[in-house]
């Protein structure tokens, strides 16, 4: 009997409603008794869309922020001492520091490039200054380049300098930088800079490994020049060059030509 009256029930809302709205509600009733019905397959509601996967273009805001980052990360006293112990220990310059030092950079580095839009890797890193480029004229990012670039190459003096290094050093003590702008550590390299000699194939590193660009002649175009000039301004204004200056004022004696000689 109850099954009776349900079936006059529906056959009086049949006649009462529009066909449509009772397949909407027949539709409905079936969403309803089935769980694993998945409305977005069925809807137009959107997918969420992973933000990391949209590539940005590196703006200069952007661009400043990340190297704002890098700066903070490599400047970090634990990741110095790790920079300063690698190359006392394994030399700088040998193929072995090469590859450690590429790894701890990287290392540091993959911790900030993903969040810029570039991979943890050595193609990131590429990429990464590929898209630099197009701000090189820029002051600031140019000097935020040479801050990072002073960070990972001449990390801090935090290890002691035995006496006997700094006596075979003699008078060519403080110009072994000047091999980072294209000079030997001489005199003769100001006006014969062809005196460095062919770069070997070998020295330039190879796949996977950081190439050593103070192998790499480079011409001295007006930006190197000006900073070459900014570190020679640098390193003649400190303190204890300048002491050293007057402390061979004072025993000059009567020898101009010995006197010249210490002086230079």
């Amino acid at each position: 009997s109850s099954h009776l009256v349900s079936s006059l029930q529906q056959l009086l809302r049949a006649r009462s409603l529009p066909r449509f709205q009772i397949a909407m509600e027949q539709q409905q009733q079936q969403y309803h008794h089935h769980d694993h019905y998945d409305c977005h397959a069925h809807g137009s509601v959107p997918v969420e869309i992973d933000l990391d996967a949209v590539p940005v273009p590196l703006s200069r805001d952007r661009l400043l922020g990340l190297q704002h980052e890098l700066q903070e990360a490599l400047s970090e006293g634990e990741f110095q001492d790790r920079l300063c112990e690698c190359e006392r220990t394994l030399g700088r310059g040998t193929m072995e520091f090469r590859r450690q030092h590429q790894q701890l950079v990287l290392e540091v580095q993959s911790e900030i490039l993903p969040k810029y839009g570039f991979e943890a890797s050595l193609d990131g890193v590429a990429h990464m200054l590929a898209d630099v480029k197009a701000f090189q004229g820029d002051s600031e990012v140019a000097a935020n380049i040479e801050a990072i670039n002073a960070l990972i190459w001449r990390p801090r003096e935090s290890r002691p300098e035995d006496a006997s290094r700094r006596e075979r050093r003699g008078q060519a003590h403080g110009l072994d930088w000047l091999h980072r702008w294209g000079h030997r550590g001489h005199m003769g390299g100001w006006a014969h800079p062809e005196h460095a000699g062919p770069t070997k194939t070998s020295d330039l590193g190879s796949v996977g490994v950081e190439i050593d660009l103070d192998a790499v002649e480079v011409p001295l175009v007006k930006d190197r020049l000006l900073g070459l000039q900014g570190e020679l301004r640098e390193r003649l204004s400190a303190p204890d060059f300048q002491a050293r200056l007057r402390e061979c004022e004072g025993a000059r004696d009567d020898s101009a030509l010995e006197f010249r000689k210490k002086h230079q």
